[in-house]
């Protein structure tokens, strides 16, 4: 978790955030370790508490951007999911279970969304064939405390008249503040394909 921006701030805080990196660190450690001047800013000393203040080893990052993440099935619905987790994690699943695992943060750390949003764009979207879905539309900020997800889907009955596509693309962005954005990534291309009977 970020430390404190303002005093006071203690060792601990300091030892406790830098284990958030490594869960293994033991004590003893000083100001002067390596990723201790790291997260404080400095390739050396001096070093005071103040350099640690508003610090976090946590690095918002956006990865798998600009790809298509594309599922198909015979008969049914087919749902491709984006979804943003609590932990800095990130998932597409697509409805038989098959799943990329993606982040927007680093180290991928339990419970770090309380503290940030994400905010879901559609950028285009397109549907082809007979049958139904869509997919989910722009939201405005969502605090990160539970998974929050976006979604392609398409459903197919019968067996004539081909397959239903329906794609979404996404931008992503995270903030800690719902207005400075810290995070993006774009192209989030979602497609579900559901094929005849």
């Amino acid at each position: 978790m970020t430390l404190p921006s303002s005093p006071p701030i203690t060792a601990m805080d300091i030892f406790n955030e830098l284990k958030i990196a490594n869960p293994n660190r033991q004590l003893p450690f000083t100001l002067l370790d390596p990723d201790a001047l790291a997260l404080a800013g400095k390739s050396g000393p001096p070093i005071m508490m103040s350099d640690f203040l508003g610090k976090s080893v946590f690095a918002p990052g956006l990865t798998g951007a600009n790809t298509t993440y594309a599922r198909s099935d015979s008969g049914g619905t087919i749902t491709v999911t984006l979804t943003v987790r609590p932990d800095g994690s990130m998932t597409v699943t697509n409805a038989g279970g098959g799943t990329d695992p993606l982040a927007w943060g680093s180290p991928i750390t339990a419970g770090i969304g309380a503290g940030y949003y994400v905010r879901f764009t559609l950028t285009n979207s397109s549907s082809s064939g007979t049958g139904t879905g869509g997919a989910s539309a722009s939201t405005g900020w969502l605090l990160l405390d539970l998974n929050r997800t976006v979604q392609a889907s398409a459903t197919k009955t019968g067996s004539t008249g081909g397959s239903r596509i329906v794609s979404g693309t996404y931008t992503v962005e995270i903030s800690q503040d719902q207005s400075t954005i810290i995070a993006t990534g774009t192209g989030y291309l979602l497609r579900a394909t559901a094929e005849p009977l």
